[in-house]
């Protein structure tokens, strides 16, 4: 099985980019003068050495039968998937695929070619509702968006590649000028079936099975990259698992579900996601794009040559998308998709209007399509205009109306969820599939004006409708809607949503855990147990810090011995008594003070033992003995402790080197602690004290001199 997430992505995407393939195998062909001919529903009156090719309503047919038929397999699509998993169901669509792309080839009139389209249309359906599905189900929550929109970039790869196959092709004679790329674009699909069996399943939809080791198998190849106690793989499954619990008496889920009043919002944000990516007149542009050009004076050859310049765009400019979306998230993006392309589009209706005129019954050209001509630097004005369009769908509502529906939905209703979305996708392109070329015939320019009033509405209804869902795990999004705090049946208000993929990110790269950690023998972090997750240190503990820098580097204990001598005598002054009442009083608070920072050690042990989330103190093995040696004394011993202490008091200065030294020499507790941390076995003072064995022996007095100190 492939784990890598991008190289399952890579073959899913096929499946959406078998629509690019259908799309551009029709918008390359239909200027073409083979095809014209041999589809001709009526010559010209009284010139019959011209072909003109389908009427416009024909044409419309043709070209909304592909998603007439989308619109059926993305409603189908939903059972497919919930019934046999998203990995069969994309399988089947690409079955399907072959047997429309045979009698699409082999077409020998307009009936068969509509009959071939319609059931590549029904493969188009399974495969653009699904493949996102099953990417999403899969991939971490901070990747999510830019694989899952990477079936935008194979869409344009397929519009592009068919594309320059169409017009390599179109400089053949005779029939095969269209047949051989119509039968060209089974190979993909053939790749895509075959490849599939090298993938694992959804594991959302293996949960729902109640298949719980294969879930785990597939988050561990995928997730935890072969580990299955990584932190990802243990919170996903924990989510994943309380998804499915909380939704088994959920089912036998139908298309009701989704319009009762607690998913309903949901439902028509996913609809409309679909809905408005075409009404922005994208697909016009992918599927006319002759007609436009043939408007801007531009014919022949060189028709060609242009339009394929915005099938490059498409391809180029859909990258940034790619890389970025999950970081500038999903309502910027579409905002501002919104607002460029009703730009566009307005300045194309303006230009047109100003300067074009009418081209008469016949069209440009006798393409009657082309009802309005504009010339000179108008017509490159439009061409730009056009251009610039494509590059603001491209990085914008292109990639996220497929990203997008997928997150909104918990999982029990996801699959006939996006399916319905994706459906409402295909009821409009098949509408302006067969509305754009009378549209075009009737009221000309004015056809830029209706899409541009759409791009204007999208903004406002994404603005005030459409939460963020970027950074979020999918069991994350659903509580958004069912925020308690929220508006009824609508939850957390769109415009205070915000994108969080910082915590996701770092946890899917094993920088942070659940709060918890575990240090090796060398002082470094390690994975063990069934935590496996990284370590951070108690950044507030100087104890945790002191120990884990002498436990890794224990070729310099001196060193660190001394620098804690000087911070702890800098945090903790020694008293100078005078007489022998005064050093009873320094011994006591010293005693005292020791006391207060055992039990504060003990206490916070003790929390942590409880609470495993917090980060623990590291100690080692003799810090851990000395410590409760300390403990044991001060709690059992506490009168022959001080009356030991008071004994061993010097009255008098010590000098060493001619340096006063002071009366009152015994290190305080931490300093001890500290110093337990070398490989030396005994407390250090530097006067004759009382000090303790690290080994775990009873208390014994171990004087040592003060040079040895």
């Amino acid at each position: 099985m492939i784990g890598n997430i991008y190289a399952i992505a890579a073959v899913a995407i096929i499946g959406g980019g078998l629509f690019g393939f259908d799309m551009s195998s029709m918008s390359a062909i239909i200027a073409i003068p083979q095809y014209k001919c041999y589809f001709q529903s009526e010559p010209i009156p009284g010139d019959h050495s011209q072909c003109v090719g389908p009427t416009s309503s024909v044409q419309g047919g043709i070209t909304a039968a592909m998603p007439g038929g989308s619109w059926l397999g993305a409603l189908c699509s939903g059972y497919i998937s919930d019934m046999f998993g998203r990995k069969k169901a994309i399988m089947i669509g690409a079955v399907i695929w072959w047997i429309g792309s045979t009698i699409i080839c082999a077409s020998q009139n307009v009936g068969m070619l509509v009959a071939g389209r319609v059931i590549n249309g029904f493969c188009v359906g399974i495969c653009s509702a699904q493949v996102p599905v099953y990417i999403s189900e899969l991939a971490p929550p901070s990747k999510r968006g830019r694989l899952v929109g990477a079936q935008q970039w194979a869409i344009t790869w397929g519009i592009m590649i068919m594309f320059y196959i169409s017009y390599g092709s179109s400089f053949i004679n005779g029939t095969a000028a269209f047949r051989v790329p119509w039968g060209l674009q089974m190979i993909p699909a053939i790749g895509l079936f075959f490849a599939m069996f090298l993938l694992p399943e959804s594991p959302r939809w293996l949960a729902r099975k109640d298949r719980w080791e294969e879930v785990h198998a597939v988050l561990t190849l995928v997730h935890g990259k072969g580990d299955p106690h990584s932190p990802l793989v243990t919170r996903e499954m924990a989510e994943i698992r309380g998804m499915v619990e909380f939704e088994k008496n959920n089912a036998d889920v139908t298309y009701l579900e989704l319009f009762k009043p607690h998913m309903i919002n949901r439902t028509h944000i996913g609809v409309f996601t679909q809905i408005w990516s075409q009404l922005t007149g994208m697909n016009v542009m992918m599927y006319y794009i002759t007609y436009v050009f043939t408007m801007a004076g531009i014919s022949g050859n060189q028709l060609l040559v242009s339009s394929s310049v915005q099938y490059v765009i498409n391809v180029v400019v859909t990258v940034p998308a790619l890389l970025y979306v999950d970081r500038w998230g999903r309502r910027p993006t579409l905002l501002v998709g919104a607002a460029l392309m009703m730009t566009w589009l307005f300045a194309n209706a303006g230009l047109l209007a100003s300067k074009g005129r009418y081209a008469g019954a016949k069209g440009v050209h006798n393409v009657k399509e082309a009802s309005w001509e504009v010339n000179g630097p108008a017509s490159k004005a439009v061409i730009a205009c056009s251009y610039l369009f494509v590059a603001s769908y491209a990085p914008t509502w292109g990639p996220v109306s497929w990203i997008y529906p997928p997150e909104l939905f918990p999982l029990r209703v996801r699959g006939k969820a996006v399916a319905l979305a994706t459906s409402a996708n295909w009821a409009f392109n098949f509408a302006l599939g067969y509305f754009v070329p009378p549209a075009f015939v009737n009221i000309k320019w004015q056809t830029y004006l209706v899409f541009g009033v759409f791009c204007f509405s999208m903004f406002v209804h994404v603005f005030f409708l459409f939460p963020e869902t970027a950074g979020k795990t999918l069991e994350e999004v659903v509580d958004i809607f069912e925020d308690p705090k929220g508006i009824k049946n609508i939850g957390t208000p769109a415009w205070k949503t915000r994108v969080s993929t910082r915590q996701t990110s770092m946890l899917e790269r094993s920088e942070v855990d659940q709060e918890k950690g575990a240090v090796g023998s060398d002082g470094s972090p390690e994975r063990s147990g069934s935590d496996r997750e990284a370590v951070k240190p108690n950044s507030h503990s100087l104890f945790s810090i002191f120990s884990q820098r002498s436990q890794a580097r224990k070729d310099l204990p001196n060193i660190y011995s001394s620098l804690s001598l000087i911070l702890f005598s800098s945090i903790l002054p020694l008293p100078t008594p005078t007489d022998d009442f005064s050093a009873n009083n320094a011994a006591q608070d010293v005693k005292s003070e020791n006391i207060s920072l055992l039990n504060q050690n003990q206490s916070d042990a003790s929390h942590e033992t409880q609470n495993p989330k917090r980060w623990t103190p590291i100690m080692s093995k003799e810090m851990q003995i000395s410590q409760r040696q300390r403990q044991n004394r001060a709690r059992d011993n506490d009168d022959d402790e001080t009356h030991a202490t008071q004994q061993q008091l010097p009255t008098e200065k010590k000098k060493k080197n001619g340096r006063s030294l002071g009366p009152y020499n015994t290190l305080p507790g931490p300093c001890l602690a500290i110093l337990s941390g070398a490989k030396s076995s005994k407390m250090v003072t530097a006067s004759p004290a009382t000090s303790y064995s690290g080994a775990g022996e009873e208390a014994s007095s171990s004087p040592i001199n003060g040079p040895e100190a």
